[in-house]
């Protein structure tokens, strides 16, 4: 009886002990966990808070690249002024005065000439040793500003730099105002603190308090509560610190009152523990609360499923129709993502579906407090902006433009640079406008993708019927099929010389063959350049034609667009096909058209040259349509011009056309470039061309599109 009461005893102490031990480590593990999370919710939000300062301060460049290019690379007139001045620094009053009313905070612009650099300063050096934007704040007679330095170059001459210089206390005021971040800005001299921002008045104290020199413990206490503090330096040379504060009191508070009840809660177990040693009655309380567990799970995990996106988890329609039903005034955005079919062709559905979750990432990162995202659809986003403040929507999807345009979404090494066509709801609100926000944001939507790539369109009434963009749709899907079935075929229609009346060479015309049915190019360009599918079109057409002329003298013309010259591809894949197919370059005309070849865009006339150095003939196609700017016409390496078909198919009967072709035949032959006529339909036209003194015509007269030709 003794040694079993001993037993028991000895059993029931070693029962206790290890509960007690087991329960000691669970409050010790929970405890951990807990610190972990909250540290881990402290660093992001100090991460989160820098994060948001860097994009803040982006779109300061993004400013000063559009101030650039007005300035200097489209101002001649300037730059030659600029050229002519031997000083040093050149303040630009009359420009900053001009700019000074969209940028509050912009201080001074000052361009340095490259001839001028006896006296650098840290970040002018920096552009001009890299020849790339610097930016960041610098200290100068105890005043800081926020410096972008940007190099100018005038056909690739570097000419010098432009600085413009921001209020670095202003713009952190206006950080503060918009995103209600604590932070503060200081400079260290002979190791002592000089505050140059602080965002509240206890900042200000506690930083103006401090005289530990230039370090910082990650915990601070300021008027009774834990502050987390991270710094970072912002510029080594003139030791300025960017600080950023987070209340953690309520954090460590959680903390704490989580340990104490813990602990209560581990000392009441312990004394049930010594009193209640019923090891059924604890197993079968264990499966129970397993069981519920369980369940309770399962729920949970079924109702977040069906109220979130399987990709990014963010929330869906669901949860945006409950929201949306307790706003009264907000504005919808719906963002969606160009091209994903092509994306998902090229990289395959699982890395895109990795680039939607760092999409969301990126979107969420951009959003203010007023905000909320959505994810309705594959390639669809979704915004609400609650009570805007005015413009917000305009200023909010440029700056998420901006931000994408300049930041990849990288994924396994695959740098993805991502455009997004975007769609905005009316800015008026009522009762019975609030349900039809949405609709009115999907009708915007289908009109920035009409309008080509990356547009953002704000809805109005007069926009076009849903109807038609459903056509369209189908159109986009239709073209993309034929477009991997390569059932693209180039028809060729010949253009001859006007005195002798033989072919000079051939137009390489597309059209798509079904079948027996050839469809004109007119019922699928349209979807094309909705859907962004010109360059796969006009590759197809070099691929094709070059195959068919393969190792022969003969001369033809391809049709260039736009998006071609702006995926700046064209002299690459040229070269190669030439080489492949045994093809001179001199033999290929590359027809742009007139309002592409006067772009203000100087990359794009310097790859226009750049083609016609490679060998290749430029044509400048539909001329006259547009309202030339001649200066740019001179710039480009043209050999012939084509004057639209609206003005030759009637000129023998229409006058005002008549004077209008005689005057472009002037214009072509003050540039010194050969002329083409198109829709040379009849005899009569044509000898209205031949007495202009036309050297070309192409039309039916001689010629229609073939899909074989005679060479």
């Amino acid at each position: 009886m003794l040694t079993n009461k001993k037993a028991s005893l000895r059993a029931k102490i070693v029962l206790i002990t290890l509960f007690l031990v087991t329960l000691l480590g669970v409050i010790f593990f929970i405890s951990t966990m807990t610190a972990t999370k909250i540290n881990k919710r402290i660093i992001l939000e100090h991460d989160f808070s820098m994060r948001t300062i860097d994009g803040y301060l982006k779109h300061f460049t993004e400013i000063n690249m559009n101030i650039t290019k007005a300035l200097f690379i489209k101002n001649q007139d300037i730059l030659d002024s600029l050229k002519n001045k031997k000083e040093r620094n050149i303040v630009l009053n009359k420009q900053f005065l001009t700019y000074k009313a969209f940028v509050p905070s912009l201080k001074k612009i000052e361009f340095i000439q490259k001839s001028s650099f006896s006296k650098m300063h840290y970040f002018e050096k920096n552009a001009l040793e890299t020849r790339q934007i610097q930016s960041g704040f610098e200290l100068e007679k105890g005043i800081c500003h926020y410096e972008i330095v940007r190099p100018v170059y005038v056909k690739n001459s570097f000419l010098g730099v432009v600085e413009f210089s921001y209020d670095a206390k202003r713009i952190m005021t206006n950080l503060y105002a918009y995103y209600h971040k604590n932070i503060a800005l200081i400079f260290f001299k002979n190791q002592k603190i000089n505050l140059l921002y602080a965002s509240s008045p206890i900042i200000k104290n506690f930083i103006e308090q401090y005289d530990k020199g230039e370090s910082f413990p990650n915990i601070v206490m300021i008027e009774g509560k834990e502050y987390s503090l991270y710094s970072r330096v912002e510029n080594s040379k003139n030791k300025i610190m960017l600080l950023s504060f987070y209340n953690a009191t309520p954090n460590l508070n959680d903390r704490k009152n989580l340990l104490y009840m813990l602990l209560f809660v581990g000392t009441v177990l312990a004394l049930m523990a010594i009193f209640i040693i019923n090891f059924v009655v604890n197993y079968f309380i264990g499966i129970i609360y397993k069981r519920e567990n369980e369940i309770q799970t399962k729920v949970d995990t079924l109702s977040f499923q069906s109220r979130h996106n399987s990709i990014t988890a963010l929330p869906n329609l669901k949860v945006f129709q409950d929201k949306v039903q307790s706003l009264n005034r907000y504005v919808i955005f719906i963002l969606k993502i160009d091209n994903i079919d092509i994306l998902k062709t090229t990289y395959g559905g699982e890395l895109v579906k990795s680039v939607l979750k760092v999409t969301s990432q990126y979107l969420i990162e951009n959003l203010p407090r007023n905000a909320s995202l959505y994810h309705m659809d594959f390639d669809e986003f979704t915004i609400v902006l609650n009570e805007p403040t005015p413009k917000q929507d305009i200023l909010l999807s440029s700056q998420i433009k901006s931000y994408f345009e300049v930041t990849p979404a990288i994924v396994d090494d695959v740098h993805i640079h991502l455009s997004f066509s975007v769609g905005i709801s009316g800015e008026e609100n009522d009762e019975e406008n609030n349900n039809d926000l949405f609709s009115q944001a999907n009708i915007a939507l289908l009109e920035a993708k009409h309008r080509g790539r990356s547009f953002i369109v704000i809805y109005s009434p007069n926009m076009s019927k849903v109807g038609s963009y459903t056509q369209l749709s189908k159109n986009i899907a239709i073209l993309q099929k034929d477009l991997e079935n390569e059932a693209l075929t180039p028809f060729y229609q010949a253009i001859v010389d006007v005195k002798t009346e033989k072919t000079f060479k051939y137009e390489a015309l597309a059209r798509i063959k079904d079948g027996d049915k050839i469809i004109s190019p007119y019922l699928f360009m349209e979807a094309a350049e909705v859907a962004g599918l010109h360059s796969s079109i006009t590759k197809q057409m070099i691929q094709k034609t070059f195959l068919y002329f393969e190792s022969s003298s003969v001369q033809f013309s391809i049709n260039i667009t736009k998006q071609d010259l702006l995926e700046n591809y064209l002299s690459d894949f040229l070269q190669a096909k030439a080489k492949r197919h045994n093809i001179k370059p001199s033999n290929v005309t590359l027809e742009i058209l007139e309002d592409v070849a006067i772009d203000d865009e100087d990359a794009i006339i310097q790859q226009i040259n750049q083609l016609s150095d490679l060998g290749f003939v430029i044509a400048i196609d539909d001329f006259g349509v547009e309202s030339s700017n001649m200066s740019k016409l001179t710039e480009l390496c043209a050999s012939f011009i084509k004057i639209d078909g609206s003005f030759i198919k009637d000129i023998d009967t229409n006058k005002k056309h008549f004077h209008i072709v005689e005057s472009l035949v002037f214009i072509a032959r003050k540039l010194d470039m050969k002329i083409i006529a198109e829709f040379v339909h009849n005899e009569e036209v044509f000898n209205v061309v031949k007495e202009l003194g036309i050297d070309y015509a192409q039309g039916y007269y001689f010629a229609e599109p073939l899909i074989e030709v005679d060479f």
